[in-house]
């Protein structure tokens, strides 16, 4: 509940910032987009990194509004990880992660056709283990993300970039209290290769 009601919060606030670009010679209406694939190395002592490894994800983002340099908006990812150590997690056969975040970003222009952009947002997380013999709950929480990205601009409208963000997630868990770090934190560090346009 708490999860929905920040999304929702980030997203009203995202429009209204969105909104006052009518009202103001600073702000813009100035969309951008960004689809891409992504891998993850989970970093730490926790279930992700020891009893899975990742499969290449997929994301996207869209930033609505334009305050000089700095742009905002929103985004998702998706990523399938398989369940190698089924003695370190659970009976599970796989578990999917889907986070939804909003992002701040600033455009460093450092050519004509090459800039840099250092970003970072919070968002709301799920990682839903899945099992063809039990049925097991979803694991709610959240995510804070910082990162950069290069971009390489072949036209006025198009780029491709590389990206690297450190991502910090908590996930909301029941379980012994010895054991409550191991399930419900978890890191990584995320690279990323994908179009932009602008």
């Amino acid at each position: 509940m708490n999860n929905a009601f920040l999304i929702k919060l980030c997203f009203i606030i995202s429009i209204n910032f969105s909104t006052s670009a009518f009202a103001q010679d600073s702000f813009k209406i100035k969309p951008a987009g960004r689809m891409y694939m992504l891998y993850p190395i989970q970093l730490g002592d926790n279930a992700l990194a020891y009893g899975h490894s990742a499969n290449i994800g997929y994301g996207a983002q869209l930033y609505l509004a334009k305050f000089e340099n700095f742009r905002l908006g929103f985004g998702g990812d998706y990523i399938k990880y398989n369940v190698e150590k089924a003695n370190l997690i659970g009976p599970a056969d796989d578990s999917i992660y889907f986070s939804l975040f909003v992002l701040l970003s600033y455009d460093i222009n450092i050519k004509s056709n090459f800039n840099l952009s250092p970003s970072i947002g919070y968002g709301s997380t799920s990682l839903d283990m899945k099992s063809n013999q039990y049925d097991i709950s979803a694991q709610a929480g959240t995510e804070f993300r910082v990162g950069l990205y290069g971009d390489y601009n072949f036209t006025k409208h198009f780029a491709c970039f590389l990206g690297i963000y450190y991502i910090s997630n908590q996930f909301d868990v029941t379980t012994n209290s010895a054991y409550k770090d191991y399930f419900g934190k978890s890191s990584s560090i995320q690279f990323s290769i994908g179009v932009k346009f602008f």
